[in-house]
């Protein structure tokens, strides 16, 4: 009986630590980062605005939220209207391509700083994409202030970021119109891609132990079993 216990532990020891080496983090990872928002600037997305900045991916990736930083009014709390109309548009030769996906996200406001930039404060802005698969290239990111086709919503300004070796933001108004190429100082904005960071499925090694451990525990018993019918 006592060699059947210590069998039996051991075998479940190996199920165990394999199912917990199998485990990953549910946090989400910043895949691409635009640089911190630094209040000099920003470019509108609020009323007939479409706003436009491209990211780079080294691998493929699930994507799962953005973050990025505004200027509003502190006078004008309404100025956000809770909602984030959202593009992943394809790269074209350096601008804005055709739509991969797109959507409708609640958004949450975050206060950062007050007074940064011509009396309007600095907000930090996530919503969620739902899970967004890409594999590793460029694309771009599309940002309005409320739903698509919207254009009384009022003025919210992507935030600047330091000038970097990404291409300039490009900006439309309505949805009819094309995109055009901004010039500085407001051509470089802040903003964070979020993707998974690993969906909880075991390695071939991983599956190999947790097999091992399980084959160990079926054979304890069946050796118990035959012990006690001879």
């Amino acid at each position: 009986m006592f060699q059947l216990r210590r069998a039996l532990f051991t075998s479940l020891a190996i199920a165990v630590l394999s199912l917990c080496a199998a485990q990953t983090s549910s946090a989400d990872t910043v895949v691409f980062d635009n640089g911190a928002p630094n209040g000099i600037n920003g470019r509108n997305i609020g009323g007939p605005f479409y706003t436009a900045e491209d990211f780079t991916l080294t691998s493929a990736q699930s994507l799962t939220s953005v973050r990025f930083w505004g200027l509003r009014a502190t006078t004008l709390p309404g100025a956000f209207t809770g909602q984030i109309y959202w593009e992943f548009r394809a790269n074209a030769a350096g601008a804005p391509g055709a739509v991969l996906t797109s959507g409708l996200s609640p958004g949450t406001e975050t206060f950062r700083a007050p007074s940064v930039f011509a009396g309007l404060s600095s907000y930090q802005y996530d919503f969620s994409v739902g899970s967004v698969n890409l594999s590793a290239g460029t694309y771009w990111l599309v940002l309005h202030n409320g739903a698509f086709g919207t254009t009384t919503t009022g003025d919210l300004f992507w935030e600047t970021t330091a000038p970097n070796a990404t291409s300039s933001a490009y900006q439309r108004t309505g949805t009819a119109s094309s995109f055009i190429i901004t010039t500085p100082p407001a051509n470089h904005l802040a903003f964070q891609i979020n993707a998974a960071d690993g969906a909880p499925i075991p390695e071939p090694t991983t599956l190999v132990m947790l097999g091992l451990g399980l084959t160990g525990v079926a054979g304890a018993v069946r050796r118990h079993r035959k012990t006690n019918k001879g």
